[in-house]
């Protein structure tokens, strides 16, 4: 038999993030992107500390960006690129997409309370 998902509002998830007892995580299934992408930026502004997003894929995390960087400003929402090359092939990736990597990774790991910063990664 199958179980009944729990359906959470937004409050419960903003006070799951806002306990602070460690690293929190939301897994949002079956949510459109649009609705998904308001969720992240309520959040990073509800709560004034950096949020992570993964995407499965490229084009998923690139939309985000957008539509977050719409909600947030876009200085305030940065995109972590995927690499352009396979870890074992022998071509040495783009220097344009490692310099945005370490870019984004600066970001992240510079982000402050009250910044609202939010990434997007594939």
């Amino acid at each position: 038999m199958l179980r009944p998902v729990p359906t959470l509002s937004f409050e419960h998830i903003a006070r799951a993030f806002a306990q602070g007892s460690g690293p929190a995580c939301v897994q949002a299934m079956n949510v459109s992107p649009g609705a998904r992408s308001f969720l992240v930026a309520a959040l990073s502004r509800r709560l004034e500390r950096p949020i992570l997003c993964l995407s499965p894929s490229d084009a998923g995390a690139e939309e985000m960006f957008r539509e977050v960087s719409a909600y947030l400003g876009p200085e305030r929402v940065f995109l972590f690129p995927s690499y352009d090359v396979a870890p074992y092939e022998t071509l040495s990736p783009y220097p344009v997409a490692v310099h945005h990597r370490m870019r984004a990774l600066y970001r992240l790991s510079h982000a402050r309370r009250g910044g609202t910063n939010a990434a997007a990664v594939p």
